[in-house]
């Protein structure tokens, strides 16, 4: 190496501290072949430093201090600048401080875990509201078409009647949506309504012939207008799937999530504070839900 051919005569006086126990020691640095020789005055060496494992702590007008790898308690203080330039030329050395570069590398770590975590941690809340906001109300029951066909398959659904169908329409007139609501009262299961999400209201005719049904079913009613208008109901089943199951849905491997139909009965959904929906039920529009199953 023509560096070291050119330096090969160079010595400089330098204080070295081997470590802490050690009290500093004047010695006498040189280059050999591969490794810079500290020395004592007596031209006994003390130790090799290989070039390679050679940095820099820090460099000012009074001296510049070396240090040997990420061992920074062995400092090597020099004062002549030809020694340093060499040191420098020869090492490939920057000028700048090293300690502070290892600093950001270590700060740069510590805030790529940090990031790692708040995304961990907070992509399954965004992933849910980006669903919530680019589905459509009517749209909602594409996510749990699957088991709200399985239940129908195993209940009888009551015909609507013409009179029915236009209490539906009196109910949708609440939302900007048409068509959003949807009543299907089963012959068979279930013990209480259920309000799913895309507007379907699943009541068991059983429920119907209950002692103050139609209060119950009045106020029923006003809890799935108020619930629906502000969709509390699509981000009660978004908040019930899996982070596991939605990225499932997502990516095609699952057709639709799971429901758990008890999470749904109504009086879950029921607010403290009234409404000023002032919806009524007439008598004539409750008889024909009595009369529903046997149409």
């Amino acid at each position: 190496m023509t560096a070291i051919k050119k330096f090969s005569r160079l010595e400089a006086k330098a204080v070295w501290k081997e470590n802490n126990s050690t009290p500093k020691r004047s010695v006498i640095v040189s280059f050999g072949k591969s490794s810079l020789i500290i020395s004592d005055e007596n031209a006994f060496p003390l130790d090799h430093w290989s070039f390679n494992s050679i940095v820099m702590i820090s460099k000012s007008k009074e001296n510049t201090i070396f240090s040997q790898g990420t061992n920074k308690i062995e400092k090597l203080i020099l004062e002549d600048d030809e020694m340093i330039n060499a040191i420098m030329l020869v090492c490939n050395l920057k000028t700048q401080n090293s300690w502070p570069i290892f600093r950001f590398r270590k700060y740069f770590k510590l805030i790529f875990f940090c990031s790692f975590l708040l995304i961990f941690f907070y992509f399954p809340f965004f992933l849910r509201e980006i669903i919530f906001k680019v589905t459509d109300p009517k749209s909602e029951i594409i996510y749990y078409d699957n088991s709200f066909n399985e239940l129908i398959s195993k209940s009888k659904i009551c015909n609507k009647n013409i009179n029915i169908k236009k209490f539906e329409n009196k109910i949708n007139q609440f939302f900007l949506t048409d068509h959003l609501v949807d009543i299907i009262v089963i012959k068979y299961g279930g013990d209480k309504p259920q309000l799913l999400p895309g507007g379907k209201i699943i009541i068991p005719y059983r429920w119907l012939k209950e002692e103050k049904s139609s209060i119950n079913f009045n106020r029923m009613l006003e809890v799935a207008i108020y619930a629906y208008k502000n969709r509390h109901i699509f981000k009660y089943f978004l908040k019930d799937q899996s982070f596991i199951t939605i990225l499932s849905f997502v990516f095609g491997f699952y057709n639709s999530f799971d429901l758990n139909f008890n999470n749904y009965n109504w009086n879950n959904f029921t607010i403290e504070e009234k409404t000023d929906l002032n919806l009524l039920v007439t008598d004539e529009e409750w008889i024909n839900f009595k009369n529903i199953c046997y149409n």
